[in-house]
């Protein structure tokens, strides 16, 4: 769909609406394209490029409780990391893994930025078909952006 808005396609629709000042004025949008007491979406966003990655509400506890973990790589690279239930626009790279899991019972892939493949983290997944434990995603604290 060609965005109307002159300030581009690139803002999000209801944004582009808002700013042109085109919402409830018989625009393309329809009545329909502004609610304002709507909740809006708060998303975690690639810091490298601004995508939409993770809504806020699907943010979740690590394995062991914790709210961000540090764990190191084989090379001795430290990364921080922060855990979601569902992302979007990620690209995942190779089979999942095993090796050196950060998570006992949990496979890994990595997970890039699906519009500047910048590296946002891991997607891990339980290896116990029979398992309860839910697969997430462990993204790197300093390439993502808070809401």
């Amino acid at each position: 769909m060609r965005s109307l808005c002159p300030l581009g396609p690139g803002l999000p629709l209801l944004d582009a609406a808002r700013r042109c000042g085109r919402a409830g004025q018989g625009d393309p949008l329809g009545d329909h394209a502004i609610e304002e007491d709507a909740p809006r979406v708060r998303w975690w966003r690639c810091a490298a490029c601004a995508g939409a990655i993770a809504e806020e509400g699907s943010r979740i506890a690590l394995p062991g409780g914790a709210a961000v973990q540090v764990h190191a790589n084989p090379h001795g690279l430290f990364f921080a990391v922060l855990a979601f239930a569902t992302a979007h626009n990620l690209s995942l790279i190779g089979a999942p893994s095993l090796d050196f899991t950060w998570y006992p019972g949990y496979a890994w892939q990595i997970a890039l930025c699906l519009a500047c493949h910048q590296h946002l983290g891991w997607f891990f997944t339980p290896t116990d078909s029979l398992s309860q434990q839910a697969s997430f995603y462990a993204l790197r604290q300093d390439r993502v952006a808070a809401p």
